[in-house]
């Protein structure tokens, strides 16, 4: 039979596997609660590419039967923590530039992807440069330090896939972030050059 010393420290030890026991079932239960929010922030972002890489792909086809270009930014804002007053604002001054509010999305978890038709390059640019003000302005407004920067990429006359032309214009935006003094990037492809360059990948 323990003595009450030992009586005492036996109830000590049990109560403090029971706190430890409840303290990991709570932990538990919080990392299962996490887990659903994590993996819808993941389907959402995945719906909006899928929705992405669908419109430019139609867009891409229109382009083609009419032999127009098309252009698509890659705008990020690398780092940022949306708040949704901020993510509102931001959304406010892409849709009142570029009015196509089906023309623009999410692009990942810290950017936007707009999409351009009939537009080429240098007329991009344009564009991109105005819209980068814009940004700059509301982020400046919101005391948020980011610099926004943006790759571009076109058609250029080439029969391209969407995922393609994305690659491509989020190539360009990692180029940008690699130098927040130019903070625009325009992906530039020579026509010939690359008809030719697939002719002979094909062959």
């Amino acid at each position: 039979t323990p003595f009450p010393d030992e009586e005492a420290a036996l109830e000590t030890d049990e109560q403090k596997n029971e706190i430890q026991k409840r303290q990991a079932e709570q932990f538990s239960e919080s990392e299962r609660d996490a887990e659903p929010a994590v993996q819808q922030e993941e389907n959402i972002l995945a719906g909006m590419q899928l929705s992405l890489v669908s419109q430019l792909e139609s867009k891409l086809v229109n382009a083609a039967s009419t032999e127009k270009d098309l252009s698509l930014l890659v705008i990020r804002l690398p780092g940022i923590q949306f708040s949704s007053d901020l993510k509102a604002k931001i959304n406010n001054a892409l849709t009142e530039f570029f009015t196509f509010e089906d023309l623009i999305f999410d692009f990942k978890q810290d950017g936007f992807a707009v999409i351009l038709s009939a537009t080429t390059l240098d007329d991009a640019l344009l564009k991109a440069e105005e819209i980068h003000s814009r940004l700059a302005s509301v982020l400046s407004e919101n005391e948020i330090h980011v610099v926004p920067v943006i790759g571009l990429a076109s058609r250029s006359l080439r029969l391209i896939s969407a995922e393609r032309l994305i690659t491509e214009a989020e190539q360009a935006a990692v180029h940008a972030e690699e130098d927040l003094s130019a903070p625009i990037v325009a992906f530039r492809v020579n026509p010939e050059k690359y008809r030719q360059f697939i002719s002979e990948t094909e062959n």
